[in-house]
């Protein structure tokens, strides 16, 4: 499921840049499992930075965060 939104800069003067806003949701319905990963909502950080949960069942046992052209890092 999606809910992001593309912000695009730079068009016309200096240069063009593109960011994702929003959040994302993964599921996996047959284990139960599902993650909501949200874009673009921590400041000072690079603008392809994310934070998440994964949850099992409604409970949370994991979080991950890091860039999408960079790493992904689950608790720490």
């Amino acid at each position: 499921m999606l809910f992001l939104q593309e912000l695009y800069s730079g068009t016309l003067m200096g240069s063009l840049k593109q960011e994702s806003v929003g959040k994302m949701i993964f599921s996996d319905e047959k284990n139960g499992f599902t993650c909501e990963v949200k874009f673009g909502e921590v400041k000072k950080k690079p603008s392809d930075y994310f934070t998440g949960d994964i949850l099992q069942k409604g409970k949370v046992i994991s979080k991950c965060s890091g860039t999408y052209l960079g790493y992904i890092d689950f608790d720490g």
